[in-house]
């Protein structure tokens, strides 16, 4: 009986204490494998680990307060992406006789945006503010059109 007594009291606790802490989920939303640092409020450091395709991952943050979330894409978004790359170098050359202008103009910002996304692959972050009570969920998603997105919402934005 005594024991009984002691194990709810534990879980009630535990409950409480749950209840009382915010929840940061972080959702990798892309087809690729992302290396995800974490800060959470309060913390002096990165909780870093390799986030799998479609996988989420919860943090529980002691306190409120803002959150940074920094992306590094692996190995096979870089691949992806270098060969985007020469597709669209290759065909801007091999069929530069019969292309339309307006075709060549849509390779070019293409490859340009690929140059763009290569050459900043360990700067993109975004952070955003987490109360005590609520829960966020923050995004990542890797396109095949050579953009890095990610969404770090506010408590009390979508």
């Amino acid at each position: 009986m005594k024991t009984q007594k002691r194990t709810l009291l534990l879980i009630a606790v535990l409950g409480l204490v749950t209840m009382a802490c915010g929840t940061l989920s972080v959702a990798n939303q892309s087809d690729y494998k992302v290396l995800v640092s974490v800060t959470l409020p309060g913390a002096s450091r990165a909780d870093s680990h390799l986030y799998q395709a479609g996988e989420v991952y919860d943090y529980y943050p002691d306190t409120g307060g803002e959150y940074t979330i920094s992306v590094i894409p692996q190995e096979d978004y870089v691949a992806e992406m270098d060969r985007l790359r020469a597709s669209i170098a290759f065909e801007i050359f091999a069929y530069q006789s019969v292309i339309r202008p307006e075709h060549v103009l849509e390779l070019t910002e293409k490859l340009a945006n690929i140059e763009r996304t290569l050459s900043s692959l360990t700067t993109h972050a975004c952070s955003g503010r987490l109360m005590e009570d609520e829960n966020v969920r923050a995004t990542i998603n890797l396109t095949k059109e050579a953009e890095i997105i990610l969404q770090c919402p506010s408590v009390g934005e979508d």
